[in-house]
């Protein structure tokens, strides 16, 4: 199955995903109220501006409303989103 966790707090979102071999998923990260997120995988950015193939395993990134998706193929993801001040919380 796949699995994932995610941290509210430290002026930052973090989820945390894997998605076993031979599947495929789409990780939608919540933009929570910026008109441009800033958002990085394994430490590398991601979004805005980067194309897929920026990293291994993202096959294709887009913006939705409320979100940002990456369709990613098999294996351990681990995105951040930097916050403002007033959406930290504690982890889920």
């Amino acid at each position: 199955p796949i699995s994932s966790s995610w941290w509210l707090g430290d002026g930052a979102f973090e989820l945390e995903v894997e998605a076993p071999p031979n599947t495929r998923a789409t990780i939608r990260v919540p933009k929570l109220g910026r008109a441009e997120p800033s958002i990085t995988e394994g430490g590398e950015p991601v979004w805005p501006g980067a194309a897929a193939g920026a990293r291994p395993g993202i096959a294709r990134v887009f913006e939705e409303a409320e979100t940002v998706a990456f369709e990613v193929g098999s294996g351990r993801y681990s995105f951040c989103s930097l916050l403002g001040d007033s959406l930290e919380g504690g982890p889920r």
